[in-house]
């Protein structure tokens, strides 16, 4: 249900099954402004899903919650239910696929939760098993939501028909199925309860009516198998609620600035991560392929030395580059070169490639070792083979591949890392791995992320050494919403809880899921330019992300769609940063706090990389210029308003205002949309601004509320010459620049102006 921005106070305080607080005990009128509330708390059944990870609230539902500024706490009910401190959650959600085995307890606690205010979400199964005492006790927990369950059930699929439909709500990827599934018999138990969907069905000669969709001030209710379709022969899912109204309607239009993470400066998002997987590999291309070019030199020769000005983070497998465990010495020489390069982010991969994270959460080396002994027998198998290639030799780079063959995965059966010579040693993947590819770059350059290899799934443990090593993680998610994956429901949240610690997600699949891993479609990674556009328009849930591994080059048809791609993001209006970077502005959108400091007027702290804000539904507001702080720019797509705040400044304060057919022009210029990252604005005396920037390639940017008249621009690079333009803005205000000069390690500018420009009003 789409709702154009409304300028009232609003705070998030409804909930999916979650527990939301009241206003009441949220402020008072004489207390000091708190922080609002943006974190639910989503109850699970580890027996039905094991982790967090495997969720329904994480697979479908967390990603909208993001979208919206909102972020999942997740906590397993076989733990024991948790002790709630007043407020400590803007609502509490619940997706439950199969009954509670201790219902009695939840519902205690949910009924208890629920009389101090907490809404709730819940969709699909209330946890209700097949009890009396537990029928009773549900009815009085989903009184608190306004329904009441009968002890009446529709099988499905003849004998029922649609009644109430809220068109706003449903039908959001496909319509209602006609032929209605198995559903409960739910009423309403009171004025307050607003029914959106409902169904008539008969047992025998009676009719009745039943809430599919309800909402009331305790919560909200949907029942399983109207949120969304799941078409068993094509294996495909799309939502049938809106996801998004579905939030909407929870948090009860809320109203705040979004953190987002799509959007930098104006601009969407760009950057492109490789996984080094296939370092080492012969090229199957023929111009490449006779002379025994390998994968990593194809990558730095065809998609990195031509691409200067777009910045691209390589994560190396540094087992790859060593011939004790299976690598080869060539490996060093060609990442010696890529991470010469400027643009090229350093990163690893980990030292031996684990294909399964969980198999070394409690590692045990006999239990490899058996692994290895398998690896033994199956190449042994495969011996004859091996005889021709020695009597055939084969152009390809010295390596201890056949030296250790036993203790390499291969290929051959379902091993669990690429190079198992030596036990398993986080220590070696993480920190000593990051030092490594540090000493195959010029001094002084650090690794600043890991990326996750294999089923990208790290226990907690391996992720917390990425943080205690001071670096970045990334890997994992593999979003795709094109012909094949056609719904959100195939788009990822921002990131995946793992215990204590956070693991972001990428923003993409990679060249595995379009070409089925490498079974065939090696064209089919061109189609990633269809998830890029759907994922932008009409809202922009992710910024453009380029993801592959090191092998994508091996062939013609792949090799052209990255090429592609990365035309696509030179001429595009995209700002291209580093992996890094990205991931840093990923882990912000969790630590941002947002204080209400009256109508319209928000205090933002704790935004560290992330700079940008968001108001969705946004044509009638504008910002509030002399009200707002540490405020740099404005800009607009797909009806929302995007928010700059300087990212040199810890905090700041955005307040809105209504538009008005004649604007008061802003007291200083500011930032409509640029190619590089902007800090530091500064008005100057006379008149007009400086700033710092950063970034790849020109300095594309556009300004606006300047007055009339000539002006200098001045662009002081870290390193490189110093850059002068002459320009001229006209009545509009409008400054349209692209700085020729090298930014990638910083530049001060000044946009100055000459004889003609007046300030004064």
């Amino acid at each position: 249900m789409k709702r154009r921005f409304q300028l009232k106070l609003g705070f998030p305080v409804v909930l999916l099954v979650v527990f939301c607080v009241s206003m009441a005990a949220v402020s008072t009128s004489r207390a000091a402004p708190l922080p609002l509330n943006r974190t639910l708390l989503i109850l699970y059944d580890s027996k039905v899903s094991a982790d967090p990870t495997a969720t329904m609230a994480h697979r479908f539902l967390e990603l909208p919650f993001n979208h919206k500024g909102y972020q999942f706490h997740f906590h397993d009910v076989r733990t024991g239910l948790p002790q709630l401190e007043q407020g400590e959650y803007a609502a509490i959600l619940t997706w439950f696929r199969q009954p509670l085995e201790d219902s009695k307890s939840y519902f205690t606690w949910a009924i208890n939760a629920s009389e101090r205010g907490y809404r709730f979400l819940i969709i699909g199964d209330i946890g209700l098993s097949n009890t009396l005492e537990s029928f009773y006790l549900a009815n009085e927990f989903v009184g608190h939501l306004g329904i009441k369950l009968m002890p009446r059930y529709h099988a499905g699929p003849l004998s029922a028909d649609y009644e109430i439909i809220d068109k706003e709500l449903t039908g959001f990827e496909r319509p209602l199925p006609t032929l209605l599934p198995s559903f409960e018999h739910v009423t309403a138990r009171d004025a307050a309860t607003e029914v959106h969907l409902s169904a008539r069905f008969n047992i025998g000669s009676d009719w009745y009516t039943s809430a599919l969709y309800t909402s009331h001030p305790g919560g909200v209710f949907i029942q399983s198998g109207f949120a969304f379709y799941y078409d068993e022969y094509l294996n495909l899912s799309k939502w049938i609620i809106d996801p998004f109204a579905l939030v909407d309607l929870l948090m009860d239009d809320a109203e705040f600035p979004i953190p987002d993470t799509t959007t930098l400066t104006g601009r969407r998002i760009f950057f492109s991560h490789v996984d080094g997987d296939g370092w080492n590999n012969v090229s199957l291309i023929d111009r490449f392929r006779d002379q025994g070019t390998i994968a990593a030199e194809i990558m730095l020769k065809e998609l990195v030395e031509p691409f200067p000005d777009l910045p691209v983070t390589v994560g190396l497998v540094t087992g790859d580059l060593d011939p004790e465990i299976g690598g080869a010495k060539v490996a060093g020489k060609i990442a010696r070169e890529l991470y010469a390069k400027d643009q090229v982010e350093l990163a690893s991969h980990t030292h031996t490639h684990p294909f399964y994270w969980s198999f070394f959460k409690k590692y045990d080396r006999k239990r490899e070792q058996g692994k290895i002994d398998e690896n033994k027998r199956l190449k042994d198998d495969k011996a004859p083979e091996r005889l021709v290639s020695r009597v055939i030799p084969v152009m390809k780079p010295q390596t201890g591949r056949e030296h250790y063959s036993e203790f390499i995965a291969g290929g051959a059966g379902e091993m669990p890392r690429a190079y198992m010579r030596h036990p398993f040693d986080l220590n070696r993947e993480i920190p000593q791995s990051l030092k490594l590819v540090e000493s195959l770059a010029p001094e002084g350059r650090k690794a600043k992320i890991v990326l996750w290899s294999g089923d990208t799934s790290p226990f907690e443990s391996a992720v917390k050494a990425t943080r205690d090593a001071g670096v970045e993680n990334l890997n994992g998610g593999d979003t795709r919403l094109d012909l094949m994956n056609p719904s959100l429901l195939y788009v990822s949240p921002i990131s995946r809880t793992v215990g204590n610690q956070r693991q972001i997600y990428t923003a993409a699949s990679n060249e595995n899921t379009y070409t089925e891993n490498w079974t065939g479609y090696h064209y089919a990674f061109a189609n990633l330019k269809a998830t890029v556009k759907n994922t932008g328009a009409p809202r922009r849930v992710k910024p453009y992300n380029l993801y592959y591994h090191m092998f994508a080059v091996e062939r013609e048809s792949t090799l052209k769609s990255l090429k592609s791609h990365l035309d696509d993001a030179r001429y595009g209006e995209y700002i291209p940063i580093t992996a890094s970077h990205y991931a840093k502005i990923a882990d912000a959108f969790f630590d941002v706090s947002l204080t209400p400091l009256g109508k319209f007027k928000w205090l933002v702290e704790n935004h560290h990389e992330l700079s940008t804000f968001r108001f969705d539904d946004a044509d009638n507001i504008t910002i509030d210029w002399g009200e707002s702080q540490s405020v740099i720019g404005q800009t607009r797509a797909n009806g929302s308003l995007y928010i700059l705040v300087d990212p040199a400044k810890p905090t700041a304060v955005i307040a809105l205002k209504p538009t008005r057919p004649k604007e008061t022009p802003p007291p200083a210029p500011y930032l409509d949309n640029a190619r590089w990252e902007i800090s530091s604005v500064e008005p100057l005396r006379s008149c007009g601004l400086s700033f710092s920037a950063e970034g790849f390639g020109k300095g594309d940017m556009l300004w606006k509320g300047l007055a009339p008249g000539d002006y200098t621009i001045h662009a002081t690079p870290v390193r490189g010459s110093i850059w002068e333009h002459h320009v001229s803005v006209a009545d509009e205000g409008v400054l349209k620049l692209s700085i020729d000069a090298e930014a990638q390690h910083g530049a001060t500018v000044s946009i100055t102006c000459e004889t003609g420009a007046d300030t004064t009003e």
